[in-house]
């Protein structure tokens, strides 16, 4: 069986590759990934050419070119990983390549469709009808993790007959050793990250409000704001210098995966008020490393971990928890415990065979 990926160019685009190379062996892969920004996910050699890897910058190639055309008609399966401005392109593909189109949606991406609704400039009409064009048309919808069809339906309006649920895979041979970076509990200087990125869904302003009654305690709030919007980044670092001083530590650096984990092991709680699916790297990490983590109650990653059967504490506690309950985290081993046997490579590739195999 050929399979087409075309795969958003971001931190999780060279473990996609590589577990599909390692894990997926049995069928034929290409991946077809974009360079709008000038540069590749990693050195090329970290994929390796055996996955039939190509990469292109030119936007006209992917929606006319008659390499692509060849791709399409040759793929048994077309697996679309991430639409962020590429169905700018997608939409001029002919209808049987939908036909066999399954798309792998991150979140972000049909948000926007939420996001654009009070937007009336005209692009942002045409983008938004080729958006959901390309969702509607497609065969079958991908999503990261239960819960999260409910929201695309009530955010697009679209019913999809063909949804799964598949994670966005890691490359098995370069799996990051979360259980070396455990600990005994609490640092003596207590380590809170807020959020992942710099995007109003992280409600920041919400989350530093709420620890701002334990800013005279010893603690330290760090704000990962490598990427996103560049208005929230400035005032997100404004209001908490001006709330905690020089207890807080924008974190501007984009590091790699491995780094960042690395980086991740030396929290000792993390608090995401996204109001949707985002940051899931983050709380994977922080749950495999026994770190305890709050989440918002009513969105899917929140329905998602509970029903795992990990102790992620409600976002609402932030407003009565005294500072004791807050360091407090009697759950720390058996949240350990679970990580060990989640998300291991034969759970991924079940998974997604049950993709391949539709």
């Amino acid at each position: 069986m050929n399979i087409l990926h075309l795969i958003t160019n971001d931190k999780f685009t060279v473990g996609y590759i590589k577990f599909m190379q390692i894990c997926m062996n049995e069928y034929n892969h290409v991946f077809l990934i974009p360079l709008f920004n000038g540069k590749k996910p990693e050195p090329e050699n970290n994929t390796g050419e055996a996955g039939n890897i190509r990469y292109y910058s030119d936007g006209k190639w992917l929606a006319f070119g008659s390499e692509v055309k060849k791709l399409i008609t040759q793929a048994d399966k077309i697996i679309v990983s991430g639409v962020f401005g590429i169905e700018r392109y997608l939409y001029f593909w002919p209808g049987h390549a939908f036909r066999k189109m399954y798309i792998q949606y991150w979140g972000g991406d049909f948000y926007q469709v939420r996001n654009a609704l009070g937007r009336n400039e005209f692009l942002e009409i045409i983008n938004r009808k080729m958006l959901l064009s390309c969702f509607r048309r497609s065969h079958a919808a991908i999503f990261l993790i239960n819960g999260e069809y409910d929201k695309f339906r009530d955010i697009t309006g679209i019913n999809k007959d063909h949804v799964y649920t598949a994670v966005m895979p890691y490359d098995p041979q370069n799996a990051f050793p979360y259980e070396k970076y455990r600990n005994n509990g609490m640092h003596d200087t207590v380590r809170i990250l807020v959020g992942n990125s710099a995007t109003e869904e992280n409600r920041h302003e919400e989350i530093l409000n709420l620890l701002h009654r334990f800013s005279d305690k010893n603690i330290e709030v760090i704000c990962p704001l490598s990427y996103g919007e560049d208005a929230v980044k400035t005032k997100v670092t404004a209001l908490g210098k001006e709330m905690f001083g020089p207890k807080f530590h924008p974190v501007y650096e984009w590091m790699d995966s491995y780094d960042y984990n690395v980086f991740l092991s030396s929290i000792d709680i993390g608090i995401f008020g996204n109001d949707r699916q985002q940051g899931m790297g983050n709380i994977r990490a922080l749950l495999c490393m026994g770190r305890k983590v709050y989440i918002r109650p009513g969105t899917s990653m929140f329905e998602n971990y509970r029903n795992v059967g990990f102790k992620c504490y409600e976002l609402d506690d932030l407003q009565t928890d005294s500072y004791e309950e807050l360091i407090a985290f009697p759950e720390k081993s058996s949240n350990e415990k679970l990580s060990d046997s989640w998300d291991a490579p034969e759970s991924m590739r079940e998974q997604w065979l049950k993709v391949f195999e539709s």
